[in-house]
């Protein structure tokens, strides 16, 4: 059975071009999060799982990083990097507020 390719829908562009005459908010870096537009007020909506994961991937971190206390009590390079995504998440993503600013769905 031959395989079809399936290609991957850009949500982006295609919500920017079903929406030419809407001034819709954008998080930068963060297209793979989207999940897609509340077409009542014109807000984005991201997935804020995806959107940790992508703030997860680019966070770098050595296990120098960690205080000699982390060390002690059992916390891993990978429990702080964590805690480090998910406090950028909630004071630089979802903190930021304005005019249509998009939606973080918890899923």
């Amino acid at each position: 059975m031959k395989k079809r390719k399936i290609k991957k829908v850009n949500l982006r562009e295609h919500i920017l071009e079903s929406y030419p005459d809407e001034k819709i908010v954008f998080f930068d870096g963060f297209d793979d999060a989207i999940l897609g537009i509340d077409n009542e007020e014109m807000r984005i909506i991201y997935s804020v799982k995806k959107a940790i994961a992508i703030i997860y991937k680019d966070t770098p971190l050595k296990k120098s990083d960690l205080t000699n206390e982390e060390i002690e009590d059992g916390v891993t390079v990978s429990d702080r990097r964590m805690e480090m995504s998910i406090e950028h998440f909630e004071f630089n993503v979802r903190g930021a507020k304005g005019e249509r600013f998009p939606i973080c769905l918890t899923n």
